[in-house]
């Protein structure tokens, strides 16, 4: 094949894409968005109905992997075998470490050889074909098996590699389609970072052809025509504009937004540039990718932020501080005397070590997960890279975007910092009931760790542009005067587990104070109900903390919560020592109602309720106590219009 075609295809697609980036001045990018033209091709570098095979790294890889599972759980098993063994060894005059060792690489070398005869079977078998409308994978040695994904239900498609993949330069991807969590992603194991990026370009580009109904338009181009000739495969190529809201950042703009702090680098991303952007032994080139519209990284003080105020560094410290006051409790209330006291004390110190380090070690492998951390937006999808050692690549497209959310710990409440992450529908990895996509909790990607609270939604709205209505914190409707009342009783005593557990103490207590005069004099009972007693002592003083915590933050959520509706969205802002402010667009609310409970009905208040498809099946947003005036607004506002 000549070259003259390729570049006819690809001067095609440079034209499509000069033309929309230098448009009129003046020209409304919303008309653009609403009336997208349509590309003159839409280039791609898999030529329809061919196969291909994963890399032939997962031959000898993946069973290496296999082999060191089997082998743990071998040796954790039946130890008292493992004992006669050595026994066994020693009567007959055999150093048993050195035999022990020498059977353990022969049984490692023999159930290599066979795992990876099954894997051999398997790569064999296993390919993938981008035919006309569908994406195909065909797998399996006895049971075959062929899945398809139609290009019009691709949603987002990820790589993730670990950290023997990535010495290799290879990587899983993962497609997922427009279903929940039922739906499992397509996984393809073991192909390049090369033919990752352009699995991942020519899906979108295949899909964005079936959405403009002309699927006759793709047209294949060599990639090793255009790597010879360029280089890389050169950027924007797959830029279809079928979907793009805005043109790309100019260099002179993304230079402002590094002056801004918006695309800053973390003293990580220079130490260790060298190890992010490293491709590995079979990586191959960097194909061609659209151009990116917004950019923005972490600074040195937010990377070492974000790993010290994680939710797990906070449940850690506060358990620390309630083991110091347990142990000076006890070490008071048993026996004052000083053998008892440093004891004590001597344990409380060795566990705060094990915590200590625990802390460490955590904070250092969020430092290691969020290093070379970068949002992106490209084209119609929003774009989170980030780790070192292990590297993630997942996103989103805009379509399955369901909320956008703005959450804040105690302590990054109290630094003026939030975590920005967009809900999106999960779905589990192919032969996995987990999800393979990190960087996701339960409903959302995080696509900003920490930012500064005044930043959160100048940040959203340049990284979706299309989200510039959503409503602001100034809009918010605040909560009636009665629902602090409401929610004093509801948190601290009806939903206070804490309060029953010690009202049940407190009975047991009085039972056992009231036995001796119901039975008569008990040896030993004395030693008991002291025990009992100073138990108690400190189980209440832990529960006036805990219920005093949950009152403070029940006055915070009455005086700062609310919500707020316009045409296109709703806000539901619920205060407190942790805060959450979710932005639901209409279209994603799959359902909504308002639920009241008898004494609610005596308040004349009402709970909101709007339910997504965001996590695994859906998840249901709610701000209580809001006025029966609101709640019918509400009610009103979900009504279909015409």
């Amino acid at each position: 094949m000549g070259t003259q075609p390729h570049d006819t295809a690809w001067e095609a697609a440079g034209r499509d894409s000069s033309e929309a980036a230098t448009s009129p001045a003046g020209h409304n990018a919303a008309d653009s968005a609403a009336a997208p033209q349509a590309p003159a091709t839409y280039p791609v570098t898999y030529r329809t109905g061919e196969s291909h095979q994963v890399h032939h790294s997962y031959i000898w890889l993946g069973p290496l992997t296999a082999t060191l599972a089997v082998l743990a759980a071998a040796v954790g098993y039946n130890v008292s075998t493992r004992i006669q063994l050595d026994r066994f060894l020693e009567e007959q005059g055999m150093a048993a470490p050195l035999t022990m060792v020498l059977v353990g690489l022969a049984g490692f070398v023999a159930i290599y050889i066979i795992v990876t005869l099954v894997y051999v079977l398997a790569w064999r078998n296993m390919r993938y074909v981008f035919d006309e409308t569908e994406f195909s994978l065909y797998s399996g040695i006895i049971t075959k098996r062929r899945v398809h994904v139609p290009y019009a239900r691709v949603q987002s498609v990820n790589h993730r590699a670990g950290l023997v993949q990535r010495l290799f330069g290879v990587c899983s991807v993962s497609i997922d389609t427009a279903g929940g969590a039922a739906n499992k992603a397509v996984r393809v194991p073991f192909v390049t970072l090369e033919h990752a990026e352009r699995i991942r370009s020519d899906l979108f580009v295949r899909k964005a052809a079936t959405m403009a109904d002309c699927p006759d338009k793709v047209v294949y181009v060599d990639p090793a025509v255009l790597m010879q000739e360029n280089g890389t495969l050169p950027a924007g190529m797959f830029d279809t504009q079928a979907h793009r809201t805005q043109a790309p950042a100019s260099p002179d703009e993304l230079a402002r937004q590094r002056a801004a702090g918006q695309a800053q680098p973390n003293v990580l991303d220079d130490a260790a540039s060298q190890v992010a952007s490293w491709r590995g032994a079979f990586g191959g080139g960097v194909a061609g990718m659209e151009p990116v519209q917004f950019e923005q990284g972490l600074t040195n003080k937010e990377l070492l932020l974000t790993a010290t105020t994680s939710s797990g560094i906070e449940v850690a410290v506060v358990t620390l501080v309630l083991m110091g006051v347990a142990t000076g409790i006890f070490a008071t209330a048993f026996d004052p005397s000083w053998a008892m006291g440093l004891g004590a004390f001597a344990t409380l110190a060795f566990t705060a070590g094990i915590v200590l380090f625990g802390l460490v070690a955590g904070c250092i492998a969020i430092v290691l997960s969020y290093g070379n951390f970068r949002v992106r937006r490209r084209g119609s999808r929003v774009e989170v890279e980030r780790g070192l050692l292990q590297r993630v690549f997942t996103g989103i497209d805009l379509d399955r975007i369901q909320t956008v959310e703005v959450r804040q710990s105690f302590v990054r409440r109290c630094l003026g910092y939030c975590e920005v992450s967009l809900g999106r529908i999960n779905t589990n990895a192919e032969n996995s009931g987990q999800n393979k996509n990190q960087g996701l909790s339960q409903t959302g990607l995080v696509v900003h760790p920490f930012l500064r609270v005044e930043q959160a939604e100048p940040f959203v709205r340049e990284l979706l542009p299309e989200l510039a209505g959503m409503p602001e914190m100034a809009q918010l409707q605040p909560l009636p005067q009665v629902a602090l009342r409401r929610g004093i009783v509801r948190n601290c005593i009806w939903r206070n587990a804490m309060l029953w557990i010690a009202l049940a103490y407190a009975a047991v207590q009085i039972f056992l104070h009231a036995l001796p005069l119901l039975v008569g004099s008990i040896p030993e009972i004395g030693s008991v109900l002291y025990a009992v007693d100073s138990l108690g002592l400190v189980y209440y003083i832990f529960a006036v903390a805990y219920t005093v915590v949950r009152a403070v933050s029940t006055v915070l959520w009455q005086r700062g919560s609310g919500h707020a509706l316009n045409r296109g969205y709703v806000a539901l802002f619920n205060d407190g020592l942790r805060t959450s402010f979710t932005v639901v667009p209409r279209a994603k609310v799959q359902s909504g109602y308002t639920r009241t409970n008898p004494f609610q009905r005596m308040s004349d208040v009402t709970t909101l309720v709007a339910t997504t498809a965001a996590g695994a099946g859906h998840t249901s947003y709610r701000l209580w106590d809001v006025t029966e005036s609101q709640g019918a607004q509400w009610l009103a506002w979900l009504e279909p219009r015409r």
